[in-house]
């Protein structure tokens, strides 16, 4: 792996991380049986939006790192028909401007119910197809390594992944400075429980994924087989490292799911953020080994 390629690492972690945001405020306004209090729900539709924009500029900011003349980026747009890098960028465009206008109608409290809802189930829709159309730009027939079923599960879970632990710190920041959300503490809790054992969950398959992708590959043999052994080679270390990060992560997932939260609410909350570096650091060496591991194949 090239050092031209980490800004791509950080470019598709962080525009997955806003989609996921996009996903969980989605998930806290209509789905009524979470039984998420309104003074808690209000006060959420107010914080994420302020998260995903500059989530998004960081992004935007990796991917001009990743090229040589950042001033002809505009020239992939010219081939949405034939391109997935073309529709990917479009796709992202879409969802930048939708969270910008949710975050500008939050800000300057404005628009409709209605009209929000719109906002947050387009920008949803756009985000679960930008992750699609960024997955596909990698499944490329001549890189096997990248061109497998686990590339777009892997992305489609980081993002869930990072929506449900921001949206369970922000939660948990939301109970502790607003009275009126404190006073459905024990509904609050049981969302969090929830959170915990859907983020351990996620982890897990996330981490299975990764394993059976590796035996998949091993087992195809030729350019898959030699791709894997040759990331091996280079990084002996970085997948048993990204591993027992994830197990780290998988176990405090599980204690914050189970303690109860009235009681210790700042160990509760470093619980969260603990969990939140150990999966940041779990995907970010995934990410990683994902483009270490390019071979090509044919032309």
């Amino acid at each position: 792996m090239t050092r031209n390629e980490w800004p791509l690492v950080f470019f598709t972690l962080l525009i997955q991380m806003a989609v996921g945001i996009m996903l969980a405020l989605t998930m806290v306004t209509f789905i009524d049986q979470l039984n998420i209090p309104q003074d808690a729900q209000d006060s959420i539709r107010i914080t994420l939006p302020r998260v995903i924009l500059p989530i998004l500029i960081l992004g935007v900011i990796s991917a001009s790192l990743h090229l040589t003349r950042p001033g002809n980026a505009r020239l992939a747009m010219t081939n949405l028909k034939q391109s997935w890098l073309s529709r990917e960028m479009l796709l992202g465009i879409m969802f930048g401007l939708l969270s910008s206008t949710l975050w500008l109608f939050q800000l300057l409290e404005i628009g409709s119910p209605a009209m929000v809802g719109i906002l947050l189930w387009a920008g949803t829709l756009s985000g679960i197809l930008l992750l699609y159309g960024m997955s596909r730009i990698y499944m490329l027939r001549t890189v096997p390594s990248w061109n497998t079923w686990a590339t777009p599960i892997s992305f489609i879970i980081t993002a869930m992944l990072f929506g449900a632990l921001i949206l369970s710190f922000a939660m948990g920041i939301t109970v502790q400075t607003d009275s009126n959300a404190a006073s459905s503490l024990v509904e609050v809790e049981e969302f969090l429980h929830l959170m915990g054992w859907g983020s351990a969950i996620l982890l897990s398959v996330q981490l299975l994924v990764a394993f059976l992708r590796d035996r998949y590959l091993i087992w195809k043999g030729g350019v898959s087989r030699e791709s894997i052994q040759l990331r091996k080679q280079r990084y002996p270390r970085l997948g048993l490292l990204r591993t027992i990060f994830g197990l780290l992560a998988i176990g405090l997932c599980t204690l914050f799911a189970l303690q109860p939260y009235s009681s210790t609410t700042f160990i509760f909350q470093g619980v969260i953020a603990s969990t939140f570096l150990l999966v940041l650091a779990s995907e970010t060496i995934g990410r990683f080994l994902f483009y270490a591991s390019f071979k090509r194949h044919g032309l």
